[in-house]
């Protein structure tokens, strides 16, 4: 018989250990080792700190070594999980999609400062929805807008889908498959987007955790 040893580790033990693995790969090693042990346990920040001293069982730590080696080879900690939050929303992300950036939210805040007060209903288009971000923050923010979520890829408007059913904004939102605006079946009021930016001569200079996972269309 073969006989399996077992090394008891608290979670601060591993936590520590994760976190200097991680010091090659990642700007934020110790925060990302914490978001992927609170994912793995199914647990919060504060609950997670609350059971530093309690011991990881053997298939705890395995799963969590699966998840740190994941993100030593810069698989975003967004893919990994599947989740993001945006506009202080949680939203469903994978590799069909951008993952959200902070800097986005801007273009929500430009759009509520400026109609934040309508009680008319506006018609909105986001360009480009990809995740559905954009569209499910403004929708949220703004219950008289109807917006029509367009997007060129059928794979992002299926992970649109599942945020806009997730915060139940069905009846405002319509999804749009097409080219920029030439989908649109009535005349809209505010464009919003967040188009592909991206030189792809520049591809050489990204970053290998965005470069080698998140979709091409939706970068360049």
């Amino acid at each position: 018989n073969t006989l399996l040893v077992y090394k008891v580790i608290t979670i601060k033990k591993e936590l520590q250990n994760a976190s200097k693995s991680l010091e090659a790969t990642s700007d934020s090693p110790a925060l990302d080792a914490e978001v992927l042990l609170c994912f793995m346990l199914g647990i919060s920040k504060e609950k997670l700190y609350s059971q530093l001293e309690n011991n990881l069982t053997a298939d705890q730590l395995e799963k969590y070594q699966q998840l740190i080696a994941r993100r030593q080879k810069n698989e975003p900690v967004a893919y990994i999980t599947n989740h993001k939050e945006f506009y202080g929303l949680d939203f469903y992300v994978d590799e069909k999609v951008l993952i959200p950036r902070p800097d986005t939210e801007i273009l929500v805040e430009k759009v509520i400062e400026e109609y934040g007060d309508i009680t008319q209903p506006k018609i909105i288009t986001d360009i480009g929805t990809g995740s559905g971000c954009i569209t499910v923050a403004l929708a949220k923010s703004l219950p008289a807008v109807k917006v029509y979520a367009v997007d060129i890829s059928e794979e992002a408007l299926e992970v649109a889908k599942k945020n806009i059913e997730k915060h139940e904004i069905q009846k405002q939102v319509k999804l749009l498959r097409g080219d920029l605006l030439k989908s649109l079946p009535e005349k809209i009021d505010i464009i919003v987007s967040n188009p592909p930016y991206l030189a792809k001569k520049r591809a050489e200079t990204i970053k290998s955790g965005v470069i080698d996972y998140e979709p091409r269309q939706a970068l360049f």
